[in-house]
């Protein structure tokens, strides 16, 4: 849901293609949260997704969430990147505009385990 907040914050600085792709990824992440909660969601009609229940109460079902959600996390990595990159360049773009210059951004593969970056403390103060 983190990319998706962040994708829409920037939004339309970036392809509406990442903001659809990071909208996804939450929908994705959302349906298994509420796959592994105590909610039933046999009766919902939702063409397309996957709504049946993850048992974490039992060793299997742990295990499933486990790997779905190592799957999300994967899908997110090159999501974070992306969103990233557009994200420095909107600082450099600032800094041109206020006729400073930007200091050199770090890779966007630094970022990769921790979204809070350059950007979180120049953007939101943080």
């Amino acid at each position: 849901m983190d990319l998706f907040k962040y994708a829409a914050k920037l939004h339309p600085h970036l392809p509406s293609s990442l903001l659809a792709d990071t909208l996804e990824l939450a929908i994705t992440a959302r349906v298994l949260d509420m796959r592994a909660s105590p909610y039933d969601l046999r009766a919902v009609d939702a063409p397309g997704f996957d709504l049946r229940a993850v048992r974490v109460e039992t060793a299997e079902g742990r295990r499933e969430y486990q790997l779905e959600q190592a799957a999300v996390a994967r899908r997110a990595a090159p999501l974070r990147r992306q969103l990233l990159h557009h994200y420095d360049a909107a600082l450099d773009a600032v800094a041109e505009l206020r006729g400073g210059t930007a200091e050199p951004a770090e890779p966007a593969a630094a970022h990769d385990s921790n979204i809070g970056t350059r950007w979180s403390s120049e953007v939101f103060g943080s």
